[in-house]
C-alpha cells in the first residue's frame, strides 16, 4: 500500500518516487490490492469484497493511515487478523 500511494522506496528514503503521477489516495489502493486483484483472477464473485457469503480476511491496525498518511504503514502493527471468520491472531491477548 505504501508503495502504490507515494511511488517511494519504503526501505531508501534516498530514492526518487519512481513514476509520482501514479501514486493512488489510499481507498484506490485498498481497491486495486483487493477486487481488482480478485477480479483479474476471474474471482471477484467470491474474493476481494466484504459481503455476506464472500472469502475475506480482514486485518486491524494499531493506527490509521487514512488519518496519519502512507508513512505510518511503515510503523504499523497488525492487532488482529480474520480469516475463515475466525480471529487467527489478536496481539491484543
Amino acid at each position: 500500500m505504501h508503495i502504490a500511494m507515494t511511488r517511494r522506496s519504503p526501505s531508501d528514503a534516498a530514492l526518487a518516487p519512481l513514476r509520482p503521477e501514479f501514486a493512488l489516495p489510499l481507498v484506490e489502493a485498498v481497491m486495486h490490492a483487493t477486487y481488482d486483484a480478485a477480479w483479474a483472477s476471474w474471482a471477484a464473485h467470491r474474493l476481494g469484497v466484504l459481503r455476506p457469503g464472500a472469502f475475506a480476511d480482514v486485518i486491524v491496525l494499531d493506527r490509521d493511515p487514512a488519518a496519519l498518511g502512507p508513512d505510518a504503514l511503515l510503523q504499523a502493527r497488525v492487532m488482529c487478523t480474520m480469516s475463515g471468520s475466525r480471529i487467527v491472531h489478536d496481539a491484543r491477548i
